[in-house]
């Protein structure tokens, strides 16, 4: 296995994001929803659609180690974007369904492990353009602490309550832009079956800890699940610059709103970078981005 990249599968992430997916989020680029919609969908997307810091919902996962952990970190009190009321109220009511929704979930992992197994065994061929990928991205630099990837890179910002938030950083000496620094930090693959897709594969990051935190599903058209690894890990570089100078703009995802543009913005820059990174240090996987690029409208 490649030396900065490793696969971690974790149930609290799979779990966390079998409940974000009965969420229907028409119109909303951080919508994972699978179709399946449940008792309580609605309820929660209320909660959801009325707390500001909502977009933290899709990095909590990525912050924690364990079961024990995501719910610590959802009833702790301990997060930015969930300060104010209508924060506290998405955090628990998902730590709830979180810790309602585990048995039946945790019976579904345990019998998929073989297929895990096989789905990582698949990635193999590719783990040395991977590691030139990043190597190129980041360019030797260790990137700053970020907040969460949502769909397809944007992050939210802080609310200013506590940190660690959605878009809090360790003390820096600025953002630099890709290919100045020394070394991509440990990168750490969670395949998340909750966010396969038929056509590829939802994907949330986190650069958390001194490591990248990637959350795929792994189980999607091989070429089009890579792109979007690459994709996600991008955003660790190409955010900071352009959250910096956005400073005062809460992010938001969905179409039309006053915040979408920085969305946009965010997106064009990670596409790009990745088209790149792609045609330099991947070719023969280019006309899979070039795909998976139409797919996404960018």
């Amino acid at each position: 296995m490649a030396n900065s990249l490793r696969f971690q599968p974790l149930f609290h992430v799979d779990l966390h994001f079998h409940v974000l997916s009965a969420l229907d989020l028409p119109g909303d680029a951080a919508s994972v929803f699978s179709g399946r919609k449940r008792p309580w969908s609605e309820e929660l997307k209320a909660a959801y659609l009325a707390a500001p810091g909502r977009l933290m919902v899709h990095g909590v996962p990525l912050l924690a180690d364990d079961f024990a952990g995501l719910l610590a970190w959802l009833r702790g009190d301990r997060l930015a974007d969930f300060c104010d009321e209508a924060g506290r109220k998405l955090a628990a009511r998902l730590a709830d369904l979180v810790e309602g929704e585990a048995p039946a979930r945790q019976a579904a992992w345990d019998a998929e492990g073989e297929a895990r197994a096989r789905r990582q065994e698949a990635l193999t061929p590719w783990l040395a353009e991977l590691e030139a990928v990043f190597a190129e991205l980041w360019g030797g630099e260790q990137r700053l602490d970020s907040g969460p990837s949502t769909s397809s890179g944007c992050r939210a910002p802080s609310s200013g309550c506590r940190a660690p938030s959605s878009g809090s950083r360790a003390p820096s000496s600025g953002s630099r832009a890709p290919g100045s620094g020394c070394g991509a930090p440990p990168i750490d693959v969670h395949d998340c079956p909750s966010l396969a897709t038929r056509a590829g594969t939802h994907g949330r990051s986190m650069l958390w800890s001194g490591r990248l935190h990637l959350a795929l599903g792994l189980g999607g058209p091989l070429e089009q699940v890579l792109c979007q690894l690459i994709h996600e890990a991008t955003h660790a570089v190409t955010d900071p610059p352009i959250r910096a100078a956005h400073a005062q703009v809460r992010q938001d995802t969905r179409v039309g709103s006053a915040a979408f543009s920085l969305h946009r913005e965010l997106e064009r820059a990670a596409v790009e970078e990745g088209a790149r990174l792609v045609a330099g240090r991947a070719p023969r996987l280019r006309k899979g981005y070039d795909l998976w690029r139409r797919r996404h409208g960018c």
